[in-house]
């Protein structure tokens, strides 16, 4: 077997591996994200009165991040100069030949589109039905005038991450930095990727301060008519001004030039007339003995470059993405308008339509990818066979939680406390506080979170479903104090406004460092009443409870934390790794 074969069938596999593995690494944590995070944020400050919701942008993000869904990324080029999308070239010591069999044969049977192309082709991308499918800005602007607003932002998402990839050199210059694959091709990748990625993600990026400080320089989300021309004035700029790792100083690009260098770095000139780092540098000896100077980019490690690179692209990013979100608002209510379509028009459904010769690509590596994200997620898939279970248990812990029956407030005590269950009792100093809610959702394949809620004006007025129930409360006081199957006297609660909280709600969960430790729901041998829920403090300080509340999904379990109980004591805080138990004890 030849060299060649040989080199084309390991990169093959190498190829392979990796990518339906890349799955590993996908979450949310991610350049990309971060970037449309600000692209969103810069937005509803350009445009006050035209503000994306929260939900909206969490829309977005989410589809940013799944359009690089293998395989669909080999048609995120665009080479504004020779007017090409990914060719192969740029990927080590592997022909471009070589990576075009391997395109055809593992990532798609289509070839790869430039992303100008790739951005409103519905034929082709109704192909990647198995990977996304039609994700194109027609597609978008249709799901938001059939009143999808889901589906028309998370689509929009789709088209910023692709946008965003025109602020790659990498991706403007026809480079194919193949990282993931470097012990087959001896590429080492992108720098400028590998430094953003590890750096930058939705919450690191906010100390760039990206959006207010554009706004702050007076700039404005750039205005371009179509999708189409945002993407290739934002393609323009980082191939004009910026190098990839194998494109320095390559012939087949004018720009950028290198004016001038000290021996340590190579200095380029931005769209401002400011100087900035280009390249390292460094000073040789030929072989004849003679001064020449190598100029590179090496590894994610040149901070001073990259850092450089990474504060001009992301702004022209933002402005440009930005705008994008602002076209795609002016003509989805053009869409609006334009709803009924005349009669000599027929509007097509490309889901349904099978066209000659066209059929479904299948993609080795995407197919892989679907595999490995299956089995990522196969505890969860395994939970939801035990459904039944799950029903019972919850049947079984509402029936102890939901009307105070036999539960006690135990605070930081030992399990072995045997004092009679006592009911709750809510002081009306406490009642006019911001309410926290510990929810505990027993739907299956649902996690166990902590969540803080807002008390901000804005989002109370979104919440009006929880102010409504404030007209409850005499009913919710009552299953407070219902007596339990012991004879005793209930203690009757004085109605109040206090808020309660609920899963109805549009707000985000805030994640805080409470969480549910541990759920003993199945009793003792002594009895299956003794149960008990416990919660940890994972925090480094000590955490006030005062006001929080402990529900689940469907409300039947309602308990109010941080109050006092009627043998006087008052458990409201928890030390720093430390622990707060409710126990039910015979």
């Amino acid at each position: 077997m030849s060299h060649s074969k040989i080199l084309l069938i390991l990169f093959l596999i190498f190829g392979i591996l990796f990518f339906s593995n890349q799955v590993f690494a996908y979450d949310d944590k991610t350049t990309h994200p971060a970037l449309t995070d600000e692209i969103v944020d810069f937005y509803n400050l350009s445009f006050p009165n035209k503000q994306l919701t929260s939900q909206q942008k969490e829309w977005i993000v989410e589809g940013s991040i799944l359009e690089d869904t293998p395989p669909r990324w080999i048609n995120h080029f665009y080479d504004p100069v020779n007017k090409v999308g990914w060719t192969g070239e740029k990927a080590g010591s592997v022909p471009i030949s070589f990576v075009q069999i391997f395109s055809r044969f593992a990532l798609s049977q289509e070839k790869p589109l430039s992303a100008v192309e790739w951005a409103n082709n519905i034929v082709i991308q109704q192909m990647y039905s198995s990977y996304g499918g039609n994700r194109t800005w027609k597609k978008a602007l249709e799901y938001y005038a059939d009143g999808n607003q889901e589906q028309a932002y998370k689509t929009l998402g789709y088209v910023l991450h692709l946008l965003e990839d025109q602020s790659v050199p990498d991706h403007t210059r026809n480079d194919t930095h193949a990282q993931e694959v470097s012990a087959a091709t001896g590429d080492e990748g992108s720098p400028y990727e590998q430094y953003a990625a590890n750096k930058y993600n939705r919450q690191t990026i906010k100390k760039l301060n990206i959006s207010n400080n554009l706004k702050k320089e007076n700039k404005s989300p750039i205005i371009q008519p179509s999708i189409e021309d945002y993407l290739i004035s934002l393609a323009d700029y980082s191939n004009k001004y910026f190098f990839s790792k194998d494109t320095i100083n390559d012939k087949k690009y004018q720009n950028p030039k290198i004016v001038r260098d000290d021996g340590e770095f190579g200095y380029g000139i931005d769209e401002n007339g400011r100087e900035f780092p280009l390249v390292r540098a460094r000073i040789l000896l030929d072989d004849y003995g003679k001064i020449k100077t190598e100029y590179f980019l090496n590894t994610d490690k040149e901070k001073e470059i990259l850092s450089a690179y990474f504060s001009r692209l992301s702004h022209q990013a933002v402005l440009h993405g930005a705008g994008v979100i602002n076209l795609f608002r002016k003509q989805a209510q053009d869409e609006l308008v334009n709803k009924e379509y005349p009669t000599h028009l027929v509007k097509y459904d490309w889901s349904k339509i099978k066209i000659p010769g066209v059929t479904t690509i299948v993609s080795i590596v995407g197919t892989g990818y679907k595999i490995i994200n299956t089995a990522k997620s196969f505890f969860a898939q395994a939970s939801a066979t035990l459904g039944n279970a799950f029903s019972s248990i919850k049947d079984s812990v509402s029936s102890v939680f939901k009307n105070d029956q036999n539960f006690q407030l135990a605070g930081q005590v030992s399990l072995n406390q045997t004092s009679k269950t006592q009911d709750v009792n809510i002081p009306a100093s406490d009642v006019q506080k911001p309410q926290s809610n510990i929810q505990v959702d027993t739907k299956p394949q649902q996690q166990l979170s902590v969540l803080r809620q807002s008390a901000s004006q804005e989002e109370d007025e979104e919440n009006q479903p929880l102010q409504k129930k404030k007209t409850e409360q005499p009913e919710i006081q009552k299953q407070l104090s219902q007596p339990t199957s012991t004879p005793q006297q209930a203690t009757t609660q004085q109605a109040t406004n206090f808020k309660q909280c609920n899963f109805a709600t549009s707000q985000s969960p805030s994640h805080l460092k409470i969480i549910i430790n541990e759920v003993a729901w199945m009793g003792t041998s002594a009895s299956a009443n003794d149960e008990w829920i416990e919660l940890k403090n994972i925090s480094g300080g000590e955490i006030d409870l005062t006001g929080w509340q402990l529900i689940d999904l469907k409300e039947d379990i309602k308990i109010i934390l941080g109050t006092e109980d009627k043998r006087g004591i008052i458990n409201k805080k928890i030390k720093a790794n430390g622990f707060y138990l409710y126990g039910t004890h015979r």
